[in-house]
């Protein structure tokens, strides 16, 4: 079980990026099966419930191209079913976007009911009602949405409450519907309208998104397009309230500082300084926060999803605070995992009364969904002591490298994977490469297999059993600490495997088992000019050769000892193994002696490595 865990009390300080808003990224991919042309959607969010979406979106048929991280192409042409089922996109509230995609091209949707956060009733009546309005036949069994229709026809459709869910599906499905729709009373969200001006870059016509009517002209057919997402609103006000709470300094980058002004408002009532630029907010927190209320309502109002990041925030505030949350009912259920920390907030039906304390302190708590982890988090950074949240998927499901970014602001935070580095290293390397002998320990059944090592004493020759960087010689059972820089056992045959998986920049045998961004980062060096001056003064064979992560890389052939080329990564290995990659040939060379000692054994790999270079030459 991933869990993060934290040391408080450090301002958060410095810029971090905002990244393209998942609520919006949500709507977009389902819209984009509207056409059987390309589409390309830039400024993705990395996060969960997009890759869930996309693989659902790629099961019916479409083809998905995940260009990078934040870029993907899809080309729904290839869509063979109307019904989705998938077992995870049961887990994520979007799925129902689906029904008004498929509904508004094919005529015809099967979706599972939606899951996501447990944060309150959720119904998708309103949707319902408006597939209905369009013409629709509409009908709940075992668990999913039925919609048929043999045409649909434009009318008004008035949604009784605010949802933003509805607004967009109305709007999918009303786009290749004939004649006219109109929406009044939508919702105004600045992702309602992301996905409006995602229409209309396909060619559809629809009118007055972020107002209080909606029109939308069907047309006949929809193209490809290219769009980029806009940044999340949500994630920025995180941020913003990470710097408030934890006294910080932050700039937050790449956000629309409109969407953010409910949320600056309050924090500047709280005595914060926000300062806002064409691309970016500031906020500056103070010694001392006052109290202030604060009631969630639809957009331009104070967002639902920023309410547990506020009230969190607001726990350190002097004087008593009241949050009215207007919106969901169960949106408090993290009040008790608060209180863990020492914050004192009394919930009656759907208004929360917090009294500020000086200070909260670290406890073990659970993340219950994902807005609420993510409150949980920041209130952990502002603790004192080490503070523990299990449950971090929820948190996962709409922030990318939350704990990455504030790592970049300071903050000691750090995500553990709840298995043994070695449990680790087996599922994720040593199986999808197929490293068989590959272990911290040699089983007795492989025992006789296991060198034995030697090195020079004045004496001569002796079996080498001294203990090295913390780790014993024998290897007969599971060490309880695995170093990550020493103490595996391995063969010639498995090491290929992984040399070769490098080379191929991190694919084998058709799977991708580290992003190539990874495998440049390993390959590729970062040492300082005094820095090498150091390290060609202690190992005069590094001579034109600099360090990357945990390897040796070549940047200037002509400087080596050796016959190599530039990009020409490996590593020493103290027991006696040599590892290089050339790339620029596409060659591997492995050497192993059971000499320990890099400065002896390294001449040794060079002789013969200079010998196998020169037959290329």
């Amino acid at each position: 079980m991933e869990q993060f865990i934290m040391k408080g009390g450090n301002p958060l300080v410095g810029e971090v990026t905002i990244s393209g808003a998942k609520n919006a990224a949500l709507g977009i991919l389902a819209a984009s099966i509207l056409t059987d042309e390309d589409v390309l959607i830039e400024n993705l969010p990395d996060v969960r419930d997009i890759n869930v979406f996309l693989e659902a979106v790629s099961e019916i048929g479409a083809m998905v191209d995940r260009i990078d991280r934040h870029t993907v192409r899809i080309n729904a042409k290839g869509i063979h079913a109307i019904h989705v089922d998938d077992e995870y996109i049961r887990r994520i509230r979007a799925s129902y976007y689906f029904i008004g995609a498929l509904l508004g091209k094919y005529k015809s949707a099967q979706v599972p009911l939606p899951g996501g956060c447990n944060i309150g009733s959720r119904p998708i009546d309103q949707h319902l009602k408006g597939f209905r309005a369009l013409g629709a036949k509409v009908q709940v069994e075992n668990g999913a949405v039925l919609a048929h229709a043999i045409d649909l026809v434009g009318t008004h459709i008035y949604l009784d409450m605010v949802s933003v869910g509805a607004t967009i599906n109305i709007m999918m499905a009303a786009t290749l519907a004939e004649g006219e729709t109109i929406i009044e009373n939508p919702a105004k969200e600045p992702h309602v309208v992301d996905v409006a001006n995602f229409l209309n870059s396909m060619g559809a016509n629809v009118k007055g998104a972020g107002t209080d009517v909606i029109r939308i002209r069907g047309v006949h057919k929809l193209h490809g397009t290219e769009y980029s997402i806009i940044p999340d609103q949500i994630e920025a006000g995180t941020f913003m309230c990470a710097a408030a709470i934890t006294r910080g300094d932050v700039m937050v980058q790449n956000v629309i500082p409109k969407h953010l002004e409910a949320i600056s408002a309050k924090l500047i009532e709280m005595g914060c300084e926000v300062t806002e630029f064409d691309e970016a907010v500031r906020v500056v927190g103070r010694p001392s926060h006052v109290h202030t209320d604060i009631k969630t309502l639809p957009y331009p109002g104070f967002p639902t999803d920023m309410q547990p990041q506020i009230t969190v925030t607001l726990a350190l505030a002097e004087g008593t605070s009241v949050v009215t949350e207007s919106i969901f009912e169960n949106r408090f259920k993290y009040v008790d995992e608060l209180a863990r920390m020492g914050g004192r907030i009394k919930v009656e039906g759907n208004t929360a009364i917090i009294t500020g304390v000086k200070k909260l302190t670290g406890a073990q708590v659970e993340a219950p969904d994902l807005r609420a982890g993510a409150a949980l988090v920041i209130a952990g950074l502002a603790a004192e002591g080490y503070t523990t949240v299990d449950e971090i998927g929820y948190i996962q499901r709409g922030y990318e490298h939350f704990e990455k970014k504030l790592q970049g602001l300071g903050a000691v935070i750090e995500k553990v994977s709840g298995i043994s580095f070695r449990d680790y290293l087996i599922s994720e390397f040593f199986q999808p490469l197929g490293m068989k002998d590959t272990d911290f320990w040699v089983p007795a059944e492989k025992s006789k297999r296991l060198a034995k090592v030697y090195d020079y004493s004045e004496n001569g020759l002796y079996e080498l059993r001294t203990n090295h960087l913390g780790l014993a010689y024998d290897r007969d059972i599971i060490p309880s600490f695995q170093s990550g820089g020493a103490g595996l056992c391995s063969t010639l045959d498995d090491y290929a495997k992984f040399a070769g998986m490098l080379m191929n920049k991190g694919s084998f045998n058709g799977r991708q088992v580290l992003k190539p961004e990874s495998v440049w980062f390993l390959t590729h060096g970062g040492l300082k000019p005094n820095q090498k001056h150091q390290l060609e003064d202690g190992w005069g064979w590094m001579r034109g050769y600099t360090y990357g992560n945990l390897m040796r890389v070549c940047d200037d052939e002509s400087m080596t000892t050796l016959f190599a080329t530039r990009g020409e990564y490996g590593w020493d290995g103290w027991l006696g193994t040599f590892f290089s990659n050339e790339p620029a040939h596409g060659i591997t060379l492995l050497f192993g002696t059971q000499q320990a000692g890099v400065g002896r054994t390294g001449g040794l790999a060079r002789r013969i490595k200079n010998i196998v270079m020169s037959e290329l030459a």
